[in-house]
């Protein structure tokens, strides 16, 4: 797929594979305007009906890898950071509804499949979110810590595309489980990579944000990723010692934390 929409990110590419495999109703893309008629036409190759929003979109926030993750609604299609949606679905109408209510969130979030609980916890704290966004995405907490690269990256990845409204949310835990069991037959290598972080400890401090990774059988916790501050708070170090709400690592040691453990599982559940 990369060879066939090169002007997509990896996250794009992963939620139009999710949408081919049948595991998603739809896929936004962000692109390039001055792409979107490439885009389209490479995606009515691949099978799927596309359609366009009509308006541009001008990013207020996008991240290293270029991927938007805040724009703002704008006519001037000409400019030259100008983007558009583009949305992707086996069945058209849905596409065509999609590109129809792109402005309505709660209408684009039922039809993108987002969970209604994370969809109503993004307009509750709409403003706050946008407001918050940019320090946010970076890693390194911010006032919403569940906003994060790194609860993401609890959920798999690029398995969701949307905001889970906890760090626990049960249904886009289950939701992230049917993406990675379809990756697992799209992309085989992908899913290999995706487990470890669909079976991870997850840990919370309230300041510091998130951090999660692999428990040891010697007490150890092997850390996968987390915030930029709490890793720096540990001494940037790969393993630490923990227990029951204390990570710790020579003279270095944070209490107060929430554990959400999601390292049951067994290959029966993970056919891999």
């Amino acid at each position: 797929m990369r060879a066939i929409l090169p002007q997509l990110t990896q996250a794009a590419r992963v939620d139009l594979a999710l949408t081919l495999a049948g595991a998603k109703p739809l896929a936004r893309v962000s692109c390039a305007y001055r792409d979107a008629e490439r885009v389209i036409d490479a995606l009515r190759r691949l099978g799927l009906s596309a359609r366009r929003w009509e308006r541009a979109l001008r990013p207020a926030v996008a991240d290293a890898d270029d991927y938007v993750v805040s724009a703002v609604a704008s006519d001037e299609a000409a400019a030259p950071d100008a983007r558009a949606f583009v949305f992707a679905a086996r069945d058209g109408e849905l596409a065509e509804l999609a590109a129809r209510f792109t402005d309505n969130d709660i209408i684009a979030g039922r039809l993108l499949g987002y969970p209604d609980c994370c969809v109503q916890a993004y307009l509750a704290h709409r403003e706050h979110h946008h407001a918050r966004l940019e320090p946010v995405f970076a890693g390194d907490g911010g006032a919403l810590p569940y906003w994060t690269n790194t609860m993401l990256d609890v959920f798999g990845w690029h398995l969701l595309s949307h905001f889970p409204c906890r760090a626990d949310c049960e249904t886009s835990r289950a939701q992230a489980m049917r993406h990675w069991e379809a990756l697992c037959r799209v992309d085989p290598g992908f899913g290999l990579a995706a487990v470890r972080h669909l079976r991870s400890l997850v840990l919370r401090h309230p300041r510091l944000g998130l951090v999660y990774g692999q428990p040891m059988a010697d007490g150890g916790l092997l850390l996968l990723g987390g915030s930029a501050a709490f890793r720096a708070e540990l001494g940037d170090v790969e393993r630490v010692s923990y227990q029951a709400g204390r990570l710790s690592r020579g003279g270095r040691a944070v209490s107060g934390l929430e554990a959400f453990d999601f390292t049951a599982g067994s290959d029966d559940v993970h056919p891999i």
